[in-house]
């Protein structure tokens, strides 16, 4: 749902996508490869720092890490808003 939602949301004026829908399907990778089948209640930061652990093991520097970690911060945040999993 969240990947189908910035496909719809990151668009230029001209509706071509931007290189956030890229970017965020590339950032879920190590955390679908991890956790896909995981229920959301049990991913916290310990499973966050699983998936920073994953990224730097693939040869991913600091800051796209970090720019990563914010859009899977991101993830989360937007199904809260939805009301697709609790806040807690």
């Amino acid at each position: 749902l969240y990947t189908q939602h910035v496909a719809e949301y990151y668009r230029r004026p001209d509706g071509s996508p931007t290189a956030e829908v890229h970017l965020s399907k590339l950032a879920l990778r190590p955390l679908i490869a991890l956790f896909g089948t995981r229920r959301v209640r049990s991913f916290g930061p310990l499973a966050l720092q699983q998936v920073r652990g994953e990224m730097i093991r693939l040869g991913w520097v600091r800051k796209s890490i970090n720019i990563h970690l914010g859009r899977i911060k991101r993830m989360f945040a937007w199904a809260v808003s939805q009301e697709l999993i609790p806040a807690d």
